[in-house]
């Protein structure tokens, strides 16, 4: 995914809180509704854009309907190289 992208789906409204909220650990829909207090829909949408970008990724909980979301540590590693490589690239052009 291009980091542009990745950067585009962290911008959606609540999206980096989300995103900062499953640093600690996976959670649910509910879970993070219930930390974040706001509604199902908008958590789900907002997952689903992050999940469509592969920036969380989801796994079903075995005997229920739930699902448990967790960070994609190696796209946020990747889009964090990129950053770091695109201010090392604008210092070294500015000189």
């Amino acid at each position: 995914m291009p980091p542009t992208v990745l950067l585009k789906s962290l911008s959606y409204s609540r999206a980096a809180e989300i995103v900062d909220l499953l640093r600690a650990g996976p959670l649910t829909v509910n879970e993070i509704t219930a930390l974040m207090g706001i509604s199902q829909p908008q958590c789900s949408h907002v997952l689903a854009i992050l999940r469509r970008t592969g920036v969380v990724y989801s796994r079903r909980i075995t005997g229920t309907t739930s699902r448990e979301y967790r960070i994609n540590e190696n796209v946020l590693v990747s889009l964090g190289r990129w950053c770091t490589s695109s201010l090392q690239d604008n210092s070294t052009a500015r000189r």
